[in-house]
């Protein structure tokens, strides 16, 4: 549930709405889909990262694969920053090590990203 509480407050911080549309939901309900997320997360066919800090183990986001093109052999990846944690680098080297297992472990021949436009820092973290 550690996990659960960090989701919550990414999914429920105002200063992300305009880059990502959260549904609307009670605050029992948002923690029943986090919950379901992270319980389901190892059956899933789409691979699902927690962002730890090294140096003291907090949550500061996720990343995952949100979609899978088998017939073309790549796949799509997102990821969300805590707010408070945007500009340090964590979403640039978190994507930088999940791509290259996609690309080495997984044998994906490509592994695309997208973000909102008004989304600037988003984007320098892809480039």
């Amino acid at each position: 549930m550690r996990w659960a509480l960090f989701f919550y407050q990414i999914i429920t911080d105002e200063r992300l709405f305009q880059y990502i549309e959260f549904p609307k939901l009670t605050r029992e309900e948002e923690l029943e889909c986090i919950k379901n997320w992270i319980d389901e997360a190892d059956d899933s066919k789409y691979e699902k990262w927690v962002i730890e800090r090294k140096s003291d183990g907090v949550v500061v986001g996720n990343i995952s694969v949100n979609k899978v093109f088998e017939k073309n052999n790549y796949c799509n990846v997102g990821y969300t920053i805590r707010y408070d944690y945007w500009g340090n680098g964590y979403a640039a080297e978190a994507l930088k090590v999940v791509s290259d297992h996609l690309l080495n472990n997984s044998g994906h021949y490509l592994v695309e990203c997208s973000c909102n436009e008004l989304n600037t820092q988003s984007s320098k973290v892809m480039l």
